[in-house]
């Protein structure tokens, strides 16, 4: 193929939209991703097994149990289902539980627990940046996990074994995108529900689009056209 410079958003268009997104349990990650606006085009790859909340929504999806699963989740919509062109989105329910799947399975062949974390942080690396490389939107979630520092409390992805390696943010730093899925108050005192798209003082987030507000309704359609937009 030769050598073609074309629009930045034609090429962003291409590629997808990469995002985490880590809140805690029963905000509604599971469900938001039912919210990409061509649910008969979106698939659920679910390590957690709570699909009851988006029954009746047009998505299709899997649940995984093991590590060899997720890699062959992998193998079918890089190979199979790209070919066919069938998806549009693709979400991962969740990168956190992934995780452990695969924690446990080198903790069972490891003969010292640190080689395990260290084989878990190379291949969960290569999974996600094989993910990220499909030509679909992928939206991954994960738990979120808080920590005590010298400033006050943060909240971040949860992944297992990131406070021993002391590097609690890698996964964020994959994606260009990174919301903190948050109940909130607003000016009358109700709780909403709303993705915290930029960071502070305690939450992990980033917009690297920069074409997000700070709170962004949790809608993965309305953002992914926001983006493609700009």
């Amino acid at each position: 193929m030769a050598f073609n410079l074309q629009p930045v958003s034609e090429l962003a268009r291409a590629r997808g939209i990469k995002i985490l997104i880590h809140g805690p349990p029963g905000v509604g990650k599971t469900v938001l991703c039912s919210t990409s606006g061509v649910q008969e085009q979106t698939a659920m790859i679910s390590a957690e097994g709570g699909l009851l909340s988006i029954v009746g929504t047009g998505l299709v999806g899997a649940e995984i149990r093991t590590f060899k699963e997720f890699e062959e989740s992998y193998r079918f919509f890089a190979y199979d289902a790209g070919a066919l062109g069938w998806f549009h989105t693709v979400c991962l329910d969740s990168i956190s539980e992934i995780a452990e799947i695969c924690l446990q399975h080198e903790l069972a062949s490891a003969k010292d627990p640190r080689q395990a974390y260290g084989e878990l942080a190379v291949k969960m690396k290569t999974m996600i940046r094989a993910f990220k490389d499909l030509p679909y939107n992928i939206v991954f979630t994960a738990m979120q996990e808080k920590e005590q520092t010298d400033e006050g409390t943060k909240f971040f992805p949860a992944l297992p074994g990131q406070q021993l390696s002391g590097k609690v943010n890698w996964i964020s730093h994959q994606f260009d995108e990174v919301f903190a899925y948050r109940m909130v108050n607003d000016e009358t005192g109700k709780p909403r529900r709303l993705l915290q798209t930029q960071p502070d003082v305690m939450y992990d987030a980033k917009d690297r689009s920069g074409l997000l507000s700070f709170w962004e309704e949790p809608n993965l359609g309305n953002i992914f056209t926001k983006i493609l937009a700009g």
